[in-house]
């Protein structure tokens, strides 16, 4: 017996259906991401611009590599068709890093000032402010390591690793767009907001 497309608007040619989508691709890598650890898209920040000449580009092949440095593996099609999307030839990758990140919205915003708030007891707020605040005991990522490694790595992320280093409400943010990145919900959001800095 023949199967035949139920009516036109099923019907795909054979070429269609091995074309690789660009946006399936950032979804997918989003889900691995999340997977491994909350400040996965934090960590592959960090990554590209340590491999970046300067001119916020990179070649495919390193593009490829950052993202094996994190454990992600892509085939060079998937990566050929990010690199088409978000440049050509080479990678605009922050716009390939916005668009996993997504925007944050005004609720998601609010949990994150309220946060950076609560630690800044003194007009100005340190590394080791944020390191004495930071609360693992009941952390989203500890089915997956222990404390000590889920603080370590989260401290590894800031730019300026001097514990007297200041810390700006921006850069706070920016750090907490990160992580909001790679949680679905605002309910999820607010709740591992909450538990790391018990702003209410």
């Amino acid at each position: 017996m023949i199967h035949t497309a139920p009516d036109a608007s099923y019907a795909r040619n054979i070429e269609d259906l091995a074309k690789i989508d660009a946006k399936d691709v950032c979804k997918d890598l989003k889900t691995r991401m999340a997977g491994k650890s909350w400040v996965a898209l934090r960590s592959l920040c960090r990554i590209f611009a340590a491999m970046d000449d300067g001119s916020g580009q990179l070649e495919e092949d390193d593009f490829r590599w950052g993202l094996i440095d994190l454990g992600l593996q892509l085939s060079k099609e998937e990566c050929s068709e990010l690199c088409s999307k978000f440049g050509g030839g080479k990678i605009n990758y922050a716009d390939f890093l916005n668009e996993l990140r997504g925007s944050c919205n005004a609720e998601r915003m609010e949990v994150i000032k309220a946060c950076f708030a609560k630690i800044n007891v003194n007009g100005t707020v340190k590394l080791d402010d944020i390191a004495q605040a930071f609360d693992v005991a009941n952390h989203i990522d500890l089915d997956k390591r222990t404390e000590r490694d889920v603080f370590m790595e989260f401290m590894s992320l800031w730019a300026n690793q001097d514990k007297d280093a200041l810390v700006s409400e921006k850069e706070f943010c920016d750090y907490m767009e990160d992580v909001s990145g790679l949680i679905d919900s605002n309910t999820e959001f607010k709740a591992v907001m909450t538990n790391a800095w018990h702003c209410e």
